[in-house]
């Protein structure tokens, strides 16, 4: 198996962030996190947020508030299109959006 190197960096523009693997969006990226997400619509690029709404506004997985007992929400849409599958173990520890 190949060794992968991670790295973690600020990014703001939609061509950088197509070339990375994963991308989290911050609370603070509120209103603009919507049209970053349609740009990067069926990219290979996973999409988690850490704000109420962000898998409804088209991001992959919504993190829950630590202290808000919410659990995952993953929106099967967004993953499908971005060529993602969800594992089977996931089913029980999230909630599902199911929008195409």
């Amino acid at each position: 198996m190949e060794e992968h190197g991670l790295s973690v960096r600020v990014v703001s523009s939609v061509e950088r962030m197509k070339e990375c693997d994963v991308l989290l969006f911050a609370p603070q990226a509120g209103p603009r996190a919507g049209g970053l997400l349609r740009s990067l619509a069926g990219e290979p690029v996973l999409t988690m947020g850490a704000m109420p709404g962000f898998a409804r506004m088209g991001g992959m997985v919504e993190l829950p508030d630590p202290g808000a007992g919410r659990r995952l929400t993953v929106n099967l849409g967004a993953t499908r299109r971005s060529g993602f599958r969800v594992h089977p173990g996931l089913m029980g520890a999230a909630d599902f959006l199911r929008r195409e």
